[in-house]
């Protein structure tokens, strides 16, 4: 029988109290050095083509195979941050059934999520990352109900569109016109696009990573739909922040930010403008929901 490989740091994150975590500033001190050893465990655990169980605590067994992305593998959807992240879905089990993944690149998160009982409906219009995403359901079959995942991209509106594959790393690709500067080599493919809004207003738990595209899907959000769903979300923009900012003060909504520590937004300046300095929650609750 095998025996499970375990890091008892990894687990000693993913059920931190939230009074702890709410000290991971990003580009602190004690966040780089604690970082640096989460990397070295991940690096240790997450590393093989036909992957060792993994003991992840509350989360169970995981098993997640090596997968080059470019500049990204799979290790990195098994950061800190991504830790983080996995401990707000255990502590809201009570609290949320429906969870939607918008841009679940090869499925960690959705993993997760399922662990965690969700009803999950994942969204990814990469064709090879999907690939990945099932590959990975399949290696992990315990959990929840099996998530519903639509091989398509999200926007305001449903048609079809152009994607820019970026070769070098792929966790970066995007519907075409979303990024002003995209580098290195790239590759246009046609995907589907499916409208947002009725996936938003489905789920009361959203995790949003859509690769520019995430100020064009929230400014077509009213606040009603914010009084019964809460959104884990990455900006990568200045643009974008300033979008979304000016977007939820004008609704009354929200927004928690990991770069303050997870308090609420009180200027602009307090929201991320790219990955390195973390995402915000969005929700009407009068603190973050963790």
């Amino acid at each position: 029988m095998e025996t499970p490989e375990r890091s008892d740091l990894i687990n000693e994150i993913l059920t931190a109290p939230f009074s702890f975590l709410k000290t991971l500033r990003p580009g602190s001190a004690v966040y780089q050095a604690l970082k640096e050893a989460v990397w070295r465990e991940v690096e240790r655990l997450f590393s093989a083509e036909k992957p060792a169980a993994v003991d992840c605590g509350p989360f169970g067994l995981i098993r997640v195979p090596f997968f080059n992305m470019g500049a990204v593998t799979s290790r990195h959807l098994l950061e800190l941050d991504c830790l983080v992240e996995f401990n707000l879905f255990r502590a809201n089990r009570e609290r949320y059934q429906n969870y939607l993944d918008l841009g679940a690149n090869i499925g960690v998160h959705t993993l997760m999520a399922r662990r965690c009982g969700y009803t999950v409906r994942s969204f990814e219009p990469d064709p090879i990352h999907c690939d990945q995403l099932r590959r990975l359901m399949e290696l992990n079959p315990d959990g929840g109900p099996p998530p519903d995942i639509r091989q398509a991209a999200v926007s305001d509106t449903a048609g079809r569109a152009s994607f820019c594959r970026v070769k070098g790393n792929t966790t970066s690709s995007h519907l075409a016109g979303a990024k002003a500067n995209p580098y290195g080599e790239l590759e246009h493919l046609e995907v589907a696009v499916e409208a947002a809004l009725p996936h938003l207003e489905w789920a009361d738990f959203v995790k949003m990573d859509v690769e520019g595209m995430e100020a064009t899907i929230l400014r077509a959000t009213g606040r009603r739909l914010w009084e019964t769903t809460d959104a884990l979300v990455e900006i990568g923009t200045a643009e974008n922040a300033a979008d979304i900012f000016d977007h939820f003060q004008n609704l009354g909504v929200n927004i928690f930010a990991q770069k303050i520590g997870w308090e609420k937004a009180a200027a602009l300046r307090d929201l991320p403008v790219n990955y390195k300095e973390g995402v915000v929650i969005i929700s009407t609750a009068d603190r973050v929901p963790w």
